[in-house]
């Protein structure tokens, strides 16, 4: 079984890590594994240009990053909610041309 997709939203650094460590908890009892190469971090808020500490999960860092992608749209880290479509424009305008020319 997989739970993928999951996202932890925290309003402080050391809430978040918190909840990493629980996750970590209920994980080990249930024999489930984090893969953490997949894990990343994003800030959004006042804190975004800051310099944070990794994240741990596991004894493994958790790197923070400028953009993710959850669901197929790319979040930034900026001091408010802003989302990168650039990528998917250039999806939907690659499949228009295959299209176009076939």
């Amino acid at each position: 079984m997989y739970a993928d997709d999951i996202l932890l939203l925290s309003q402080t650094v050391n809430g978040l890590q918190n909840t990493l460590d629980k996750c970590a908890e209920v994980a080990s009892i249930l024999s489930l594994e984090f893969n953490v190469t997949k894990l990343q971090c994003v800030v959004i808020g006042k804190m975004c240009k800051s310099e944070i500490m990794p994240m741990n999960l596991n004894d493994n860092d958790v790197i923070w990053c400028d953009t993710i992608k959850y669901l197929g749209v790319h979040l930034q880290s900026d001091r408010c909610v802003k989302f990168d479509i650039a990528h998917t424009k250039r999806n939907f305008y690659a499949a228009c041309n295959s299209i176009f020319l076939t």
